[in-house]
């Protein structure tokens, strides 16, 4: 099981990434797109944002975890990288798709966009916190295996 998010990955039987919280999948061909830019839908889906150029709005990344977007805008806030954000539980309505269950709502979702001409600076930014997020993750699954029991005994 692999995050689409962050990529970590996890043992059979997980079905939620305890660091992004958001559904784990089988593999990320079978994942919905992390964005809009990767799914090949540009930029003119986000309504008044423009074509994607230096100057206007672009999608940087969608987030299933509140702690991640709170270091991103940090961050962001930090360099002085121009930002949007969309966040909740009905996000798909937005954007003139149906709710992923009728009866219940979405996974809580972080959309984050900058201004284009900031995106390889915010693009590194970002990187680095997933890289931290997967080291943090990958340090607490080694935490919690067994100890080998010791070979001198």
């Amino acid at each position: 099981m692999i995050c689409p998010s962050c990529h970590a990955e996890f043992r059979e039987g997980f079905t939620t990434c305890s660091d992004c919280e958001i559904p784990l999948v089988d593999d990320l061909e079978s994942a919905p797109s992390a964005g809009p830019e990767e799914s090949g839908e540009g930029p003119a889906e986000f309504v008044g944002f423009g074509g994607g150029g230096a100057e206007d709005l672009v999608p940087l990344a969608e987030l299933g975890s509140p702690e991640m977007l709170g270091t991103l805008l940090e961050q962001l806030e930090e360099a002085q990288v121009p930002y949007v954000v969309q966040a909740g539980t009905a996000l798909a309505l937005a954007y003139g798709r149906e709710l992923e269950s009728a009866d219940f709502p979405d996974p809580w979702l972080a959309r984050v966009m900058v201004l284009g001409s900031f995106k390889p600076q915010a693009r590194g930014m970002l990187d680095a916190i997933v890289a931290e997020a997967k080291e943090k993750a990958l340090a607490a699954r080694a935490g919690s295996r067994p100890s080998p029991p010791d070979a001198a005994l």
